[in-house]
């Protein structure tokens, strides 16, 4: 018997989903290596790329229901821009506070691949 076409759509967004996770830890490392560019140069265009990367995970995050990933990138948005408004030097606080976030993406990862299953 073949699928209906929501069981098709289900599966397909299972696979999209399942690709995503993937991804992630890539993605988080691309996140890195911009964050370490970024406090050896503390130039403001590599910041803004970090913020668009961190900005895109939090959407696809959102998008693939994957709330607990999605938060994480979103708060680590927000202290992005926070860093970006700021238009100044990053405090030690402040690194600590970034660091912390993409940590918490790390964290994040496990209970994205459970909540895709």
């Amino acid at each position: 018997m073949a699928d209906s076409p929501a069981e098709a759509l289900q599966a397909k967004l299972r696979l999209l989903g399942e690709e995503y996770v993937a991804q992630l830890p890539e993605k988080i490392r691309q996140i890195e290596l911009a964050w370490d560019g970024f406090m050896q140069s503390q130039d403001s265009e590599e910041l803004q790329a970090l913020h668009r990367m961190a900005h895109g995970l939090a959407g696809s995050g959102a998008t693939f229901g994957f709330a607990e990933f999605g938060g994480a990138a979103r708060s680590l948005e927000q202290k992005l821009v926070e860093l970006e408004n700021q238009g100044s030097i990053a405090s030690k606080e402040q690194c600590a506070a970034i660091s912390s976030q993409i940590h918490a993406l790390h964290q994040a990862i496990p209970a994205t691949m459970q909540s895709n299953q």
